[in-house]
Parts: structure tokens; sequence; C-alpha cells
């Protein structure tokens, strides 16, 4: 399976990137008083599909590991 079939199977069944990425942020409410009381916090996020969430903790300033 190529990976351009793979992200348009993702893009029509899932959502695009920005749409998933907005879905997400109504959890930030939680994550920034976190990071507040940890600035060297990590994220680590274990089957992130194309990484929406790790990118929105970057975002935030929250260092990640990809798995």
């Amino acid at each position: 399976m190529s990976d351009d079939f793979y992200r348009a199977f993702e893009d029509k069944f899932r959502g695009s990137r920005e749409l998933i990425k907005s879905r997400l942020r109504v959890y930030l409410s939680f994550v920034e008083p976190l990071k507040n009381l940890d600035p060297d916090a990590t994220a680590l996020d274990l089957g992130c599909g194309r990484g929406e969430w790790l990118e929105l903790m970057k975002e935030l300033g929250v260092s990640n590991t990809w798995h």
C-alpha cells in the first residue's frame, strides 16, 4: 500500500490533520496546568497515528517522544 493511498484513506475516513488537531485542542486546557507544574515534562504517545496530538504538544512547548 502506498503512502499516498493511505494518506487519502485517512483524510477521507478520519479527517484532515487540521480537523483532528482542532478536535484535540479541547484537551489543551488539561495539559497547560501540568506544563506549568513541570516545564520539563515529556509527552509519550503510543500508536500516535499521524502525530496530531504530538504536534499540539510541541506547539505548547512540551517535548515528546514519537513511537
